[in-house]
């Protein structure tokens, strides 16, 4: 994933559900972010809450996407799909379903990728 990102993902805020797996694997995700050069930051969500779906990993792409299909020369959606990790995406940018525009803001310049608890 390194060489996919080097040099094309500058920004990146990880959304992480707050449970060991999913704070263990953004960090491993962010170490790799690094190393591609990406500047980074973390918001994480409040204990027990969850994404609407178990995706594991879903992406938001800056300005957004409204399908997959617009999605096929990005990236971020490239790396994550040769490794196997792509869960979905999302249209609009959130910190937390529950808290709603009383969330966290996040930056709207960079990628947003979420971490949270996928089907076994």
């Amino acid at each position: 994933m390194t060489s996919e990102l080097k040099g094309k993902v500058s920004k990146v805020t990880f959304v992480v559900q707050k449970d060991l797996e999913s704070r263990w694997f953004a960090l491993q995700l962010s170490i790799t972010f690094q190393d591609a050069g990406a500047s980074l930051s973390m918001v994480e969500m409040a204990p027990g809450e969850s994404f609407p779906v178990p995706a594991g990993v879903m992406m938001y792409k800056p300005g957004g996407a409204t399908s997959e299909e617009e999605l096929k020369d990005d990236p971020l959606y490239i790396a994550l799909k040769k490794a196997h990790l792509f869960g979905g995406y999302s249209v609009k940018p959130f910190a937390s379903p529950e808290r709603g525009p009383a969330g966290p803001m996040l930056p709207l310049d960079g990628y947003i990728v979420y971490v949270g608890q996928k089907l076994p």
